[in-house]
């Protein structure tokens, strides 16, 4: 049904002459939905296990170790040589979708089913003996991949709709922020006008708009003017403690 291969031990020097030092994917670098291949580390191969460890587009990459079961799919081109650690199975398939069982794997992974299958109250790993021993009910093909379709046009929308709301949620936040400046620079001002240093502190109203404004904030974010503003503001609020 599915190719699985487990990678190779690290190897930090090399052990014959033939050896060759190259770009390995480790399990940190996959995360679910998100296969990082930049800036991997490197470790010395054969040219055997290089020819037997490689990596192609479309290969699923499973965690052995740590969150047994994490998996996401290569859909960029690795780096040339580029192989991968005993931390990781490579699965393949001619017939089957990957995509299908990748979301078979998330689901397990939610439900516990891992937590008992590895036995993590010791160290728990992954091995090919426990992952062929999963059961998953594997329908046609054309099935797997009509699922696999559908849960990735549902996953891609509701993306979507998390990041759109991120956004909104960042732009209140710099209104909130703003509007807070705008009220602590009136009381500000106010403090000044009714002081007897009025004469050498005063501020035309328009420029005390103009730093208070959204646009400001993002301009002079985390510059030493926002600074000096914001010290003013936490002593107008009386927060600001010498």
């Amino acid at each position: 049904m599915f190719d699985i291969s487990l990678g190779k031990m690290l190897q930090p020097t090399s052990n014959n002459p033939d050896d060759v030092e190259t770009p390995y994917i480790k399990a940190v670098n996959v995360q679910w939905d998100d296969l990082n291949i930049e800036d991997l580390p490197t470790m010395w191969a054969s040219q055997g296990e290089i020819k037997a460890l490689n990596l192609r587009v479309g290969d699923l990459l499973v965690c052995e170790g740590g969150e047994v079961g994490r998996a996401s799919i290569l859909k960029n081109e690795p780096p040339e040589n580029c192989i991968y650690q005993n931390a990781l199975h490579r699965v393949r398939s001619l017939n089957n979708d990957v995509r299908y069982l990748k979301y078979c794997l998330k689901q397990a992974s939610e439900a516990g089913w891992f937590d008992v299958l590895c036995n993590r109250a010791t160290i728990a790993h992954f091995t090919v003996e426990k992952f062929r021993e999963l059961r998953i009910h594997i329908p046609s093909p054309e099935t797997q991949r009509l699922i696999a379709d559908y849960l990735d046009m549902e996953t891609a929308r509701i993306d979507a709709l998390v990041a759109e709301k991120e956004k909104m949620l960042a732009l209140l936040d710099e209104k909130r922020a703003a509007l807070i400046s705008r009220a602590a620079i009136r009381k500000w001002m106010c403090v000044i006008r009714r002081s007897r240093f009025s004469s050498m502190f005063l501020v035309p109203t328009r420029l005390c708009r103009h730093l208070t404004t959204p646009a400001w904030h993002r301009r002079f974010k985390n510059t030493a003017l926002s600074r000096t503003v914001y010290l003013i503001e936490r002593w107008i609020l009386g927060v600001f403690v010498i």
